[in-house]
């Protein structure tokens, strides 16, 4: 019974890395939807080639049910990354503390924890990701740097 939750994890994590790549494939590389991503920090000095990379995990980890791609409010799967930057970024403008806590939230998720508990409620708690920090800052640091998509729908909502 112990091996039961990692498995599940990891078939999850699989069937929405196929998924991903299936919905996310016909977006453009480098996509910036978010023309509030001005932030000037170290986020926007880090190495271009560790920011795509960060994009590419994105593209494979997260956009699955993260990203907009078209979908209306009403058809979303999780929050999309838009509005999760702007809740962080609110709590956390720092980028290393923005990291840091995007990172515990990711590794341990819980209602107490949630930035964004309208979410919690709508879309239930986001499953623990069984992927290691090296994956994950990247995708944090292209998040914090703004590398996600503005829902067209959002205007002054968030």
């Amino acid at each position: 019974m112990k091996y039961v939750t990692p498995i599940l994890a990891a078939i999850v994590l699989t069937v929405v890395a196929v998924l991903g790549f299936v919905l996310n494939r016909d977006q453009p590389d480098g996509h910036i939807g978010d023309e509030d991503a001005t932030v000037s920090s170290p986020a926007t000095q880090l190495d271009p080639a560790e920011i795509k990379r960060g994009m590419q995990l994105m593209q494979t980890h997260c956009n699955t049910c993260h990203a907009v791609n078209g979908r209306t409010h009403d058809q979303l799967l999780a929050p999309p990354l838009w509005g999760v930057r702007k809740q962080y970024l609110n709590k956390y403008p720092q980028p290393e503390a923005f990291v840091a806590g995007m990172l515990d939230y990711i590794s341990e998720p819980t209602h107490e924890a949630s930035l964004l508990p309208q979410a919690v409620e709508r879309f239930g708690l986001m499953p623990m990701l069984p992927l290691p920090d090296e994956l994950l800052r990247p995708i944090l640091w292209a998040i914090y740097a703004g590398h996600v998509d503005r829902p067209g729908w959002a205007g002054g909502k968030w």
